[in-house]
């Protein structure tokens, strides 16, 4: 490493800052030294928009270095690859550092720390709120600050050097599709913001038709796109008049669950494809259409429910709040009463998207007085006015009573 690349004292305080002492005092103090040095020979040359990934391997440990741009959704998307395959991450340290880089060779000339990170996003962990809008690409990339994002994270070792280039290349994977997502959220939201409005003119010529049946559905349908872009689900996708973020280059990717052949205007299907931003769960699928939209084919977004999507009661929320008032009705308790109060709460319980899985004549929820039926039930099921519910869950439970008549007595 030449005398130029060699970490100062000032790079060391900054590199480690968020690392606590408990956590350093763990490690030799030439181990900590090392890793920052070779993370900074790592950083020596990146295009803006590359991201430039090492495995620095010790005798009992191996560090994934990461130099990318500051971006939304970079953590917790690392670090959910990396967990696919190792046993556990021992050690993280994510800095934050406002680089120059020379025009042409791109090295590095300037690193100072960045900003501390401010206004995030809900239900996400992006980088720094001062990062652009937009990651820097070649392209857009003026010659000025950039905000990078450092990730090196401790892994116990990998066997080879084969097990170490197929993690960088499936994290070079995960950082594009991260890239994608970023770069296009201002544009998936305009999509979303077009098909709001699109819903609501439906609704209206659906009323001056005296369609009221039409009208319902898409002023339900308007209203839950709105709950949704309330934080209450991370967009990473759309696919219509054309391919935005994840689905960029998945134009065929098609849903687990196709619904019914009426073709509703509004569906919410569980997606084959797992997200490879944010956590690696299968990527809920909102399809407005077909027979609907600018080219008739519709429109699909996909994305993630965020943690704040359950801090609503389900009697709020558009579509949901029908079932849920369904499987009351169905159960014949009031409401108000005791049990119908317990098999509220049970519902309650349930994470939000499996709720907007669930079909209205096909819900299923377990006895709200049997506290370890909560989770999807696997009893045999009966029909029931409008749903179906479960036999052994629920035959314990004490039909409503009956009203009681008194008889005047006459003398």
């Amino acid at each position: 490493m030449s005398p130029s690349t060699e970490p100062t004292d000032g790079f060391l305080t900054d590199y480690y800052e968020h690392v606590s002492a408990d956590d350093a005092r763990n490690y030799a103090p030439e181990t900590l030294l090392e890793r920052a040095r070779y993370h900074r020979s790592l950083a020596e040359r990146r295009e803006p928009g590359q991201a430039v990934i090492g495995v620095l391997n010790e005798a009992d440990a191996s560090v994934v270095a990461i130099v990318t741009d500051d971006m939304p959704y970079l953590l917790p998307s690392v670090t959910a690859e990396i967990a696919r395959d190792t046993a556990s991450i021992r050690f993280l340290v994510h800095p934050t550092f406002s680089v120059a880089r020379d025009p042409a060779t791109h090295r590095l000339t300037q690193i100072h720390r960045a900003p501390p990170r401010t206004g995030l996003p809900t239900g996400v962990e992006p980088s720094a709120a001062d990062s652009p809008a937009r990651p820097v690409t070649q392209q857009n990339h003026d010659g000025g600050p950039l905000a990078e994002a450092w990730m090196a994270i401790e892994v116990p070792r990998l066997p080879d050097e084969a097990s170490a280039e197929l993690l960088v290349d499936r994290l070079q994977g995960v950082l594009r599709d991260v890239r994608a997502a970023a770069e296009d959220t201002e544009a998936i939201h305009q999509e979303l913001a077009d098909e709001v409005r699109r819903l609501a003119g439906r609704a209206e010529s659906a009323r001056e038709a005296g369609e009221a049946g039409a009208a319902k559905e898409a002023t339900e349908a308007q209203e839950l796109l709105r709950w949704l872009d309330e934080g209450n689900f991370v967009f990473l996708g759309y696919r219509g008049r054309r391919g935005l973020g994840l689905l960029r280059e998945s134009m065929g990717m098609e849903p687990a669950d196709t619904g019914s052949p009426e073709h509703p205007l509004l569906t919410l299907t569980k997606s084959t494809q797992r997200s490879t931003v944010l956590r690696r769960a299968y990527l809920d699928e909102i399809r407005v259409g077909p027979g609907y939209g600018v080219d008739g084919s519709g429109q699909t977004f996909v994305g993630l429910f965020s943690p704040s999507s359950t801090s609503r009661s389900a009697l709020e929320i558009p579509v949901i709040r029908d079932t849920v008032k369904e499987a009351l009705q169905a159960f014949g308790y009031p409401p108000s009463s005791h049990h119908g109060k317990e098999l509220l709460a049970v519902m309650e319980g349930y994470p939000r998207d499996e709720l907007f899985h669930i079909k209205r004549r096909t819900a299923r929820f377990p006895c709200p007085r049997d506290p370890a039926s909560a989770g999807t039930p696997q009893h045999p099921v009966v029909p029931s006015p409008g749903l179906v519910r479960p036999v052994h869950d629920c035959a314990r439970l004490p039909p409503p009573p009956p009203v009681q008549h008194r008889r005047q007595a006459h003398h």
